[in-house]
């Protein structure tokens, strides 16, 4: 998995807006949403800010993960 898909993963555990998740890394919306979608790479030092507020708020990387998986699981399998 790559940092967008793992930020989107932050964001949503958090239930937070980018808005919301841009404050409090210290950047911009709109960086939030560039990442998000891969439209630029993030710098070391963000990659960094980003997994110490989510380890700050109890989210590990293999927790990511984890859910990262169920969330396909449930866009692939949909309810009947």
């Amino acid at each position: 998995m790559n940092i967008s898909k793992e930020l989107l993963v932050i964001r949503e555990l958090l239930n937070l807006t980018q808005e919301d998740l841009a404050k409090k890394l210290d950047v911009s919306f709109e960086t939030i949403n560039r990442w998000e979608l891969e439209k630029h790479d993030v710098e070391i030092r963000n990659v960094e800010k980003i997994y110490s507020f989510a380890y700050s708020k109890g989210i590990y990387l293999n927790s990511i993960y984890i859910v990262f998986l169920y969330l396909q699981d449930i866009v692939a399998f949909p309810k009947l």
